[in-house]
């Protein structure tokens, strides 16, 4: 009996060692923290006083009931005392302050878990000006802010979260800060942050930074982890190396604050800067973004012009827009997969009263300009350059790699500089997913990613792939590429960019590329005239839109791809001719069935080609048929013209090949001749010209307007009634007078069914 009684005496004093006991205040609006009647262990204050305080204690405010039934504001002085947890319920409002010299201590020690909790419409507020006022979490404690905490005051007011203890803020709270000290911190004292982010702000949270002390502490380390959808706004000033080397999410710039960097960050989510505020780049440097950029302030360089590089890092569509003043950039870069669209002018380059020298904007991703431009304007001694980065082949490096650090070494056997450049992305063992180089230092064979590694590696251990894209621009501009890219230094596209025109435009195309250039893919989104020929290595789409190809100018695709797109009657290429010039649509390396979806200004003539080998043609078109197949050829007569279609292809082959290729011309019921309509599909063909035109042949479809034939010979060719040669080409004429009348003779170079000649005469070549 003895045995079991003590053993049960052992069980009840254990219990009471781990056991906590839960307070409310009931102290009303300035009760004494120290008071034990200012705590009791029920709501109501009918529970028992809080004579005994303990390091587990649960110290609750519920803003239902401060005392006596009351509702309101508390503000009291902390003592120094360790408890386990202290919670802020249904709407409390709660101010901790040290009214004189010195400084107080409030320590949460409890469990893993949520142990200093501010819950929705709850306000904690660490302030003071005479004596410091500091929360300590220590571990394995926990915090969760779901409503809002403020650390104001000129004394070193602060929260500190130590070793492995944490402090997130959810969703809609907010952390009002402005403090004589960090108003975070890892010590019991306001010193450098030790720990990596102690402080965590979860998306929807957002930290405000009304002035005093830097919330990241006076070191690198980020203490203060921003998650993506975490907001920090900015009411007062920066102070010194706020921003070095940080990951931040949202960034808002309001209360007519100035933000004027000297350092660089590593990464800042969507900028937002409200009407009279502003935020102004370093001098030097990268600027990399993962969001938007909007502006109804001031953004750029701090006088006008800044050498620093705005990178566009985003995984997601990114927009530059606003109705602020955008001051120089030294460039601006968009990496591959990322995807710009701009809503404002930018200007990039460099001022001559600096020795550094604008980078190049290197475009790797998507760049939609719409009808807004990038220039040099004003930086006539150096205007910024821009570089179309085409797509270059995987480069696998061995790298060395630092856990928790941006800088990657690359072994130098390995380095390639070409391809080590700023937006490209990096991949490997230890490369978070969506990284990308925002800085390089090519004399130490290293750069900077845009996150940091997630593992160490030994020396040249880490295998990484660095690779990138083809880009992509996108103009609404009627001045086309060189009115959306103006007055810089040299503009150079790689072969592999791709193009999308969604404005009417007669100089599409740049001129600093020599007079052909070859490109990805192309799509057309409106009606463009070409300005010179182009080689298109991807494909060609065509959206409700018409492509004229210059007279003289090429249009080759060199893939073989289709043209795609809502190709037809309202939606096609126009071939354009100039005196015996004229624009040609050119296709190779096909062997199925291609349509040519040509045509004039006024009719839709396409052609289907089909090679029996892979192939290549040279495609044109010309309304009004000629004796000699040419477009400045002598044009038949009214008569002659009856028996044709009044347009002629020129087909021609481009590679060596004398195999046979099927045909198909499409045409239009107003060009047929006054009797062709009458003629039976079996006697309707394709004429090849030949130093004279020959016979119809193959079969036609008077219904489709369709004729097939089959050659292995091109040149020009036309649609007529088989069994009948188109007319033929008259040689040396003459007449003269013989007995009152007149004799004309002629010579033919060739001639099939004589029979169907018709002789006409006039005296005035309109009468017949």
């Amino acid at each position: 009996m003895k045995k079991i009684i003590f053993t049960l005496l052992l069980s009840l004093a254990f219990f009471s060692s781990f056991s906590q006991s839960t307070y409310y205040w009931v102290g009303g609006a300035i009760g004494a923290w120290t008071s034990p009647s200012s705590w009791s262990s029920s709501i109501g204050g009918a529970g028992n006083a809080r004579v005994a305080p303990a390091s587990t204690d649960i110290l609750i405010f519920d803003g239902r009931n401060i005392g006596a039934g009351a509702i309101g504001n508390i503000t009291t002085e902390a003592a120094n005392e360790t408890i386990g947890q202290l919670k802020l319920d249904n709407n409390a409002d709660l101010s901790l302050a040290r009214n004189s010299a010195g400084s107080s201590f409030l320590t949460i020690a409890g469990n893993s878990g949520n142990d200093l909790n501010v819950n929705n419409g709850s306000k904690l507020s660490v302030t003071g000006n005479s004596g410091s006022m500091a929360i300590v979490i220590a571990p394995p404690a926990t915090g969760n802010i779901y409503g809002n905490i403020f650390i104001t005051g000129t004394a070193a007011n602060r929260l500190s979260i130590q070793g492995t203890a944490k402090l997130n803020f959810w969703g809609g709270s907010f952390c009002t800060v402005n403090s004589g000290t960090n108003p975070f911190s890892t010590t019991t004292i306001p010193l450098n942050p030790s720990v990596d982010k102690a402080v965590a702000f979860q998306m929807g949270s957002s930290l405000v930074f009304q002035g005093g002390s830097n919330p990241f502490g006076s070191s690198t380390t980020n203490i203060i982890y921003f998650l993506k959808g975490s907001k920090m706004i900015l009411e007062s000033s920066n102070v010194t190396n706020m921003f070095i080397n940080r990951f931040l999410g949202n960034v808002e710039v309001r209360n007519n604050t100035t933000i004027a960097l000297s350092e660089n960050f590593y990464t800042i989510d969507t900028l937002v800067v409200n009407s009279g505020s502003s935020f102004l780049l370093p001098l030097t440097g990268t600027s990399p973004f993962t969001g938007n950029i909007i502006n109804n302030g001031t953004f750029g360089g701090a006088t006008g012009y800044t050498t620093t590089h705005c990178v566009m890092i985003g995984t997601a569509q990114q927009t530059i827009l606003g109705s602020g003043i955008f001051n120089g950039l030294g460039a601006l870069s968009v990496a591959t997969d990322a995807d710009l669209t701009m809503g404002a002018n930018l200007r990039i380059g460099s001022s001559s009263t600096t020795a550094n020298t604008a980078p190049t904007s290197i475009i790797s991703g998507k760049l939609n300009l719409q009808n807004y431009t990038l220039s040099s304007t004003g930086f006539i001694t150096d205007p910024g350059n821009v570089f179309f980065k085409g797509a270059a082949s995987a480069m696998n490096v061995a790298a060395t790699l630092t856990n928790g650090s941006n800088i990657v070494t690359l072994n130098s056997g390995n380095y390639n500089a070409s391809n080590v450049v700023i937006g490209t992305m990096v991949s490997g063992n230890g490369i978070p997913v969506n990284s990308y180089i925002i800085s390089t230092n090519n004399s130490s064979y290293q750069f900077t990613i845009s996150k940091a590694a997630t593992s160490t590696s030994a020396t040249d251990a880490a295998l990484l792939t660095i690779s990138n894209d083809n880009p992509i621009f996108v103009t609404t501009n009627i001045g086309g590429i060189d009115g959306s890219i103006t007055t810089v230094g040299t503009k150079t596209f790689s072969a592999g960019t791709n193009y999308f025109f969604n404005a009417p435009t007669v100089t599409p195309f740049s001129t600093s590329n020599g007079t052909t250039s070859t490109i990805g893919s192309i799509t057309f989104s409106a009606n463009v005239t070409t300005n010179k020929s182009i080689i298109v290595t991807g494909t060609m789409t065509l959206n409700n839109s018409k492509l004229t190809i210059r007279a003289g100018d090429t249009v080759h695709i060199s893939s073989g791809n289709t043209i795609t797109g809502s190709v037809g009657p309202s939606s096609y290429v126009i071939i354009d001719k100039n005196g015996g010039s004229a624009g040609y649509l050119k296709i190779t390396n096909f062997t199925i069935p291609k349509t040519f979806p040509i045509g004039t200004a006024t009719n839709y003539l396409p052609v289907v080609l089909t090679p029996t080998t892979l192939d290549g043609y040279n495609v044109s078109v010309f309304e009004g048929i000629t004796a000699d197949g040419t477009p400045n050829g002598t044009p038949f007569t009214p008569a002659q013209k009856a028996t044709v279609v009044d347009a002629v292809w020129v087909i021609n082959r481009t590679s060596a090949n004398t195999n046979n290729c099927t045909m198909i011309l499409n045409w239009t019921s107003n060009l047929e001749g006054s009797t062709f309509a009458t003629y039976a599909n079996s006697n309707l063909g394709i004429a090849r010209y030949s130093g004279s035109w020959g016979a119809s042949g193959g079969s036609g479809d008077n219904i489709a307007n369709t004729a097939t034939h089959t050659f292995n010979a091109f040149s020009s060719f036309g649609v007529g009634q088989i069994g009948n040669s188109l007319p033929v080409n008259l040689t040396n004429p003459s007449a003269k007078q013989l007995l009152g009348t007149v004799q004309i003779q002629w010579n033919t170079e060739a001639e099939i069914d004589v029979d169907n000649y018709t002789i006409e005469r006039s005296s005035d070549g309109i009468s017949f």
